[in-house]
């Protein structure tokens, strides 16, 4: 299943009571849902699959009821929640238990798509070959990633949860796509830890300066600024939509 990092979507599998021969009418299965990371790249020696060694994920996947009863060759609806929390591949198993007649799995994987654009910056008119700055104010944390965390400490039964979790860097890696050379940045921002409020309209906070230059007349240029932490927790998303106009032509009478 596919969703936007820090968006939940909802998916409904297919389940069939594959006991056909099973003298038991309905089965009332016990559901459980296991999370597994998944290996992206193979180390020497090791084979490409789940990673076992490395810190546990935040939990993405959730079970919207933990019983499902089915008649016997029955297929039902069974619907899974997904709720990514970094840019990396996720799997899970949803096994249904039934100890009278036994047991069956299915196995899911979640696909993560960049978020949605915090903010669209349209920078003041200006003219070919001149010239200016567009600053993009940022917060120090991420909003759309402390609400997605507040979500999960709700499913999961924290009740005192303030989904504060960040991660664990202090810097962001920055990109234009598409990229284009009449745009000029700082390939690496740094986010100050102290001293910042954290509202998403950016009213305070840093600013991370576009040096903009553009040598033809162009209307509403569209890129997307992609701000991202080496451990694809933190990404943010800007839309640039620019304008350029040609040069004023001066007429003498």
């Amino acid at each position: 299943m596919k969703s936007k990092l820090y968006q939940q979507e909802e998916l409904k599998i297919q389940v069939t009571n594959i006991f056909s021969k099973s003298p038991v009418e309905q089965s009332e299965f016990t559901v459980k849902l296991i999370q597994e990371r998944v290996q992206t790249k193979a180390k020497k020696g090791q084979k490409q699959g789940v990673k076992t060694d490395e810190e546990p994920q935040v939990m993405a996947f959730f079970l919207v009821k933990n019983k499902q009863k089915i008649r016997r060759g029955e297929t039902v609806q069974f619907a899974i929640q997904f709720l990514p929390v970094s840019m990396e591949p996720y799997h899970c198993k949803i096994i249904f238990v039934d100890n009278a007649v036994g047991e069956f799995q299915h196995e899911i994987n979640g696909e993560v798509s960049l978020p949605e654009v915090i903010a669209e910056i349209k920078p003041p008119l200006n003219f070919v070959d001149q010239k200016f700055t567009c600053d993009i104010p940022i917060t120090q944390k991420n909003e759309f990633r402390v609400q997605a965390l507040q979500k999960i400490d709700q499913k999961l039964g924290n009740k005192n949860a303030k989904g504060d979790q960040g991660s664990d860097n202090d810097f962001l890696n920055t990109s234009l796509s598409p990229s284009i050379s009449f745009i000029q940045f700082q390939p690496v921002f740094e986010l100050e830890q102290k001293g910042l409020k954290t509202n998403q309209s950016g009213s305070e906070g840093q600013k991370f300066s576009l040096n903009i230059h553009f040598l033809k007349p162009i209307v509403n240029f569209q890129t997307h600024l992609i701000m991202q932490s080496p451990d694809l927790k933190d990404v943010r998303v800007y839309k640039l939509n620019i304008t350029i106009l040609p040069k004023p032509i001066q007429v003498h009478l």
